[in-house]
């Protein structure tokens, strides 16, 4: 069931992540925190620090766009990844 899951996760995102303004502020901070600028979001230009949501998937997407991947990939890769997880977990717990 659960690889069957995450063929569907994989397909269904296949032609990219739906964005908004939650998503654009998560992809602008993890590209900051990529780049060394720290846990921050760029509003009207100005860097403010991340203190209105949790810090942990933009993080996340942070070490994926260090090494190379490209936001939308990183995203999408994370999110099947954290899909699989939550699986694992659930029948452990089950």
């Amino acid at each position: 069931m659960l690889l069957i899951g995450l063929a569907v996760m994989f397909f269904a995102t296949a032609p990219g992540a739906g964005v908004c303004a939650d998503t654009a502020i998560y992809f602008g901070t993890a590209e900051n925190l990529a780049a060394g600028h720290g846990l921050t979001a760029s509003f009207h230009g100005r860097p403010q620090a991340w203190t209105s949501r949790p810090p942990p998937f933009p993080a996340f997407l942070a070490v994926m766009i260090a090494a190379g991947m490209p936001v939308f990939s990183a995203a999408r890769w994370l999110i099947i990844i954290l899909y699989a997880v939550k699986g694992v977990l659930v029948f452990h717990l089950v």
